[in-house]
């Protein structure tokens, strides 16, 4: 089966967007409001396998369970001290493990904001600290 990548409109020029991928309203407009949702038979179930390369630089996976992703999302929230429905702007990558775990914490909580690219104009005056 063909993964499912959705194109958000973030006013990127119409030459930069990728064809093939869905837009995120013709995505939801597509959802079945009945859908039967199928829990997992076991909460020690595998939900996401994660690779990350630690200090070593030798990569290794690691495996979450519906459990431990609840009850570390949950603990992340009042470990941070996430406020009530927090805005998280990612600057890290979200697919290594550590990652992994605030992910969850963010989806309990609030709501999370990944930028395209970064974009910021040149300045050509430079700053008082490098004087």
């Amino acid at each position: 089966m063909k993964p499912i990548v959705i194109d958000y409109d973030d006013r990127i020029p119409a030459d930069r967007r990728i064809p093939g991928r869905d837009r995120i309203r013709d995505f939801h407009c597509r959802g079945d409001p009945d859908f039967a949702w199928d829990y997992p038979a076991d909460e020690w179930d595998a939900i996401a396998l994660n690779y990350t390369s630690g200090t070593t630089g030798n990569p290794k996976g690691v495996v979450f369970h519906h459990r431990g992703a609840a009850l570390m999302g949950y603990g992340n929230v009042l470990a941070a001290n996430l406020p009530r429905h927090p805005v998280y702007l990612w600057t890290l990558r979200c697919f290594t493990a550590t990652a992994g775990v605030f992910l969850v914490a963010v989806v309990v909580a609030g709501t999370h904001v990944c930028l395209r690219w970064v974009r910021a104009k040149r300045s050509m005056t430079p700053s008082s600290s490098m004087a």
